[in-house]
């Protein structure tokens, strides 16, 4: 035991220095932080810097050690480490629903007012699995923009129905200012990545990995299917 508690100690030491991790904002906020804030905890000698943004950042070009990526990934030369997928569902304020109506099949989503993450496909076709299998839902996005903070609040103010992530509109669901739409259908869920620099990791940049998928996977952080 003691030979244990030396080595802990050890390596504890060992995990000290600046991270900065980049990564998308409502997760940053929602999931990444409290995560971030048992890892610095827990190695008190270690500093981090958490930029949160929406756009795909150049890790060599900002200094990242870490980025998280939700998405398909380009092929930019880093360690890509899978982590759980991303969830995803459909939703609308009840006022929007109550002006325009339901939806009731995928294809009636052309005739809605709808909102779109400008980083996802520019053809504008929302894939759903449902219960005949996948189909690609044809929208005419009434506003698109960059921000997951900015399509949920467009959500909230009635603006019209958004696909995204179960993480970030569970709450306002729970709390009735969203509705799911189209609840027999669920979006595919996207791909989640935690990307490193392609040099041998140093101790802090393992660390922080360790930690990280090891909290994510906990039931209290791992995104729900729905």
């Amino acid at each position: 035991m003691e030979d244990a508690d030396s080595l802990a100690r050890h390596l504890n030491e060992e995990v000290t220095g600046l991270l900065r991790i980049s990564a998308p904002v409502s997760f940053g906020q929602r999931i990444l932080t409290p995560i971030l804030s048992t890892f610095l905890q827990r190695y008190p000698a270690v500093n981090a810097c958490l930029v949160l943004s929406d756009r795909r950042v150049d890790m060599i070009e900002e200094r990242f050690q870490i980025a998280i990526r939700i998405g398909s990934l380009q092929d930019e030369g880093y360690i890509a480490l899978p982590l759980p997928a991303y969830e995803m569902l459909l939703a609308a304020s009840p006022a929007y629903l109550d002006k325009h109506g339901t939806p009731v099949t995928p294809a009636d989503l052309s005739a809605h007012n709808c909102i779109s993450f400008s980083q996802w496909r520019a053809d504008h076709l929302w894939p759903l699995n449902g219960p005949q299998g996948l189909v690609d839902a044809q929208v005419s996005p009434r506003l698109t923009v960059d921000s997951g903070e900015a399509i949920r609040q467009a959500a909230l103010s009635g603006l019209g129905i958004v696909m995204h992530s179960c993480v970030v509109l569970q709450e306002d669901i729970d709390a009735g200012r969203l509705c799911r739409v189209l609840p027999d259908y669920a979006p595919v869920s996207r791909p989640m990545h935690l990307l490193r620099l392609p040099n041998r990791p140093a101790p802090l940049v393992s660390a922080f990995s360790e930690h990280f998928m090891e909290e994510l996977a906990k039931p209290a952080n791992a995104p729900e299917p729905y």
